[in-house]
């Protein structure tokens, strides 16, 4: 049994190695850090956020960035692309440089993409696959009787060019994963906010609308409530193989995956913090970048209205067993939903509960939640964070012993003081919880 389970990995590795584009990143690597870049030349602040961070005693860390771009891309952005690589170059990057003799950082590039294929999810594919090339490699090299064993120690750390970390990223990546033996990390983060006024408080709603997503679901009990954005994962390499390379999809390629290990890994927050940038952008169809330039344009709706809270309390529910009347109105509009259930409560048993969760995954959820807007309209997003807040403080979940100062709104209040108040209640939230192993 422990040989067939062997043998389908290897398969499974030997499949990605196969087709795999090779970047020539030497081994060996215990962390992988996978950066993809287009034309965007803050690229330089995370290598040097990466450069202080500690690292633990007896690792070794190799940063990789990818600058890419596609056969569609704008000439002006290339133009950018080129002076980066030409950056990389003179300062030795694209050679690879040994920095205190356990980090490595390395740039490739991939240009001229097919339009078909080019993306953000292109390029953390190629990335993610050189991981395990390298992590193959090194295993070819050692006495390690078993692969999966040997790509359990080591780890895959996804970032964006944009961004930047704490000094403990990796050393509270390896600490909360070792501890409690989990495969899969999402780190904490806190947006870099725009100087420019508007683009600011863009920045401040978009961080808003995603903790209150998040942390709506978390209180209402639902176990798959975690953050699908890919410049905060790290997980151990061998889960790569085994769930499936990530999506090619230009964007959303993070939701997916994260959504596939959910079904089969224990998944954790990390106390350490990511800090993307929140400026307008055009890079992605969707996302932080695309949601600040639609706010920006005059969409401002968008951002300032969300889910009604009440469509929570209906998820909670769910989640409970019970089917309220939402729900049936719901499977009924989706009858290939309606029959899935049917089985899973026929074949069962005493497991329904646990199985019907695990069917009711973040993607069923969103379409849920969507399907109550014409129920429950959307509301003004502060509105119903405030009734979040009230039923964390309720639920005894943080400690707000200053309640009355932020749920007492005067009405000349400036809008940006109120949501900045909201904002860092839920951030205090979300570090409270990354603690609770």
């Amino acid at each position: 049994m422990v040989f067939a389970k062997e043998s389908k990995f290897l398969k499974q590795v030997e499949e990605i190695i196969s087709s795999h584009i090779c970047l020539k990143i030497p081994e060996p690597v215990d962390f992988f850090v996978a950066i993809p870049t287009l034309a965007d030349e803050s690229v330089f602040e995370i290598i040097e956020s990466l450069r202080i961070a500690n690292i633990p005693d007896g690792k070794r860390v190799s940063v990789v960035v990818l600058v890419n771009d596609s056969e569609n891309t704008p000439e002006q952005m290339k133009e950018i692309n080129n002076k980066i690589l030409e950056r990389f170059e003179k300062s030795g990057y694209c050679k690879g440089i040994s920095i205190c003799g356990n980090l490595s950082i390395y740039v490739r590039s991939l240009r001229n993409i097919p339009q078909n294929i080019a993306g953000v999810g292109f390029v953390r594919r190629v990335l993610m696959d050189e991981a395990i090339c390298v992590f193959t490699r090194e295993l070819k090299k050692t006495k390690s009787q078993s692969a999966i064993e040997f790509l359990k120690e080591k780890f895959i750390f996804s970032l964006d060019s944009d961004c930047t970390v704490s000094p403990d990223y990796f050393e509270r990546a390896l600490e909360f994963l070792e501890k409690t033996k989990a495969d899969f990390g999402i780190f904490l983060f806190e947006h870099r906010l725009s100087e420019d006024p508007k683009a600011k408080i863009a920045g401040i709603l978009w961080e808003l609308f995603l903790r209150y997503w998040r942390d709506s679901l978390k209180v209402a009990g639902y176990p798959f409530a975690y953050y699908p954005i890919g410049s905060l994962f790290v997980f151990r390499g061998y889960l790569y193989p085994i769930i499936g390379r990530i999506s090619l999809r230009k964007a959303g390629e993070d939701f997916y995956f994260l959504q596939k290990v959910l079904h089969s890994f224990q998944v954790i927050d990390i106390p350490a913090f990511v800090f993307p940038k929140a400026e307008p952008s055009s890079r992605t169809p969707f996302g932080t970048g695309y949601e600040i330039l639609q706010y920006i344009s005059g969409n401002e709706s968008r951002l300032k209205y969300v889910w009604n809270y009440r469509s929570f309390k209906i998820i909670e529910q769910v989640i409970k067993g019970n089917e309220p009347e939402e729900f049936i109105k719901f499977l009924n509009s989706e009858p290939k939903y309606k029959l899935q259930i049917e089985n899973i409560r026929q074949h069962s048993g005493q497991n329904f509960k646990r199985n019907f969760v695990k069917w009711f995954n973040p993607f069923k959820v969103l379409k849920f939640l969507r399907f109550l807007e014409s129920i429950y309209p959307k509301s003004p997003i502060d509105s119903e964070i405030q009734k979040l807040i009230n039923d964390i403080n309720q639920q005894n979940l943080l400690d707000l012993s200053l309640a009355d100062e932020f749920f007492s709104t005067k009405e000349n209040e400036n809008f940006e003081v109120r949501i900045l108040k909201f904002l860092n209640i839920l951030r205090t939230f979300d570090m409270k919880i990354s603690f609770l192993l």
